[in-house]
This record gives C-alpha cells, sequence and structure tokens, in this order.
C-alpha cells in the first residue's frame, strides 16, 4: 500500500477515534474514557513509527518537503496523544 494512503487512512481513524471520544465525554463511565484514551495513545504511537520510517526514507532520497511533512505530522500526533493524556476524565455527572 502507497505510504501516503496508509498514513491518511490512520489519520482517519484516529480522527474517528477523537469524535467518538468527545461523545464519550459525558454519557459514559470512566472505565470507557480510560480505555478510548489507551486505543487514541497507541494507535499516535503507532503511527509515529510510521512517520519516522517515511522521514527516514524520504530523507534518504533527499525528498526534504516530504521528509518536513512527515516531521511536522508527528508534532501534531504528539500534541494529539497530549491532549487525550492530560484532559479532563469524565464521568456520568460531568
Amino acid at each position: 500500500m502507497e505510504p501516503l494512503v496508509s498514513l491518511s487512512s490512520a489519520l482517519n481513524g484516529v480522527r474517528v477515534l477523537l469524535e467518538a471520544y468527545e461523545g464519550y465525554e459525558r454519557a459514559r463511565f470512566l472505565e470507557t474514557d480510560l480505555a478510548v484514551r489507551e486505543e487514541v495513545r497507541r494507535r499516535t504511537v503507532m503511527l509515529q513509527d510510521h512517520l519516522t520510517r517515511f522521514e527516514d526514507r524520504a530523507r534518504e532520497e533527499g525528498h526534504r518537503e516530504a521528509a518536513s511533512e512527515a516531521k511536522r505530522s508527528k508534532a501534531t500526533l504528539i500534541a494529539i496523544s497530549e491532549d487525550v493524556q492530560f484532559a479532563i476524565s469524565g464521568g456520568p455527572s460531568s
């Protein structure tokens, strides 16, 4: 599979998870909250690993712009992961 297509699919998956997370914030218990957070963390780490390999390959082949985009995408994933990690956990009454 083309790396950018795979990356696009993975990013869309994370986006869907984050949208679902917003829905869980007010309606579910802490256990569900923590499970969603862990899944987002797991997937963002997976994407960061893929992007690191993509960035390395792009640099080796002289594609500076693609390598820079991969680096910026990794920074975005780190920010998403931190947002999920440090967000206030919701319960049924919050």
